[in-house]
């Protein structure tokens, strides 16, 4: 689970990936070395990831709005889209 939305929790990711935790010094070297450390190319792990990502912003507009007209909440679910964009982009 992120808690990137909450800027009082911790910033750090709660498993590393090649041994970086922060999420904003992920690097394309760290996502080779965790390839390497599950013992899978890294083509793998990076075709996964793009698929992912892909996927995520696709759907996460209508997953949002789906829970906003159940549940409300729009502004931490505003807060979570302009994450998920964010990030997504970087990857």
């Amino acid at each position: 689970m992120s808690t990137l939305v909450y800027p009082e929790l911790s910033q750090k990711m709660s498993m590393k990936i090649g041994k970086e935790n922060r999420y904003k010094w992920t690097r394309r070297r760290h996502w080779e070395k965790f390839a390497k450390g599950i013992g899978v190319k890294p083509r793998f792990v990076f075709t996964i990831a793009e698929t992912m990502v892909e996927r995520l912003e696709r759907e996460s507009v209508n997953i949002a709005g789906e829970f906003v007209a159940q549940y409300g909440g729009e502004e931490i679910i505003a807060k979570i889209k302009d994450i998920i964009v964010r990030h997504a982009s970087s990857f």
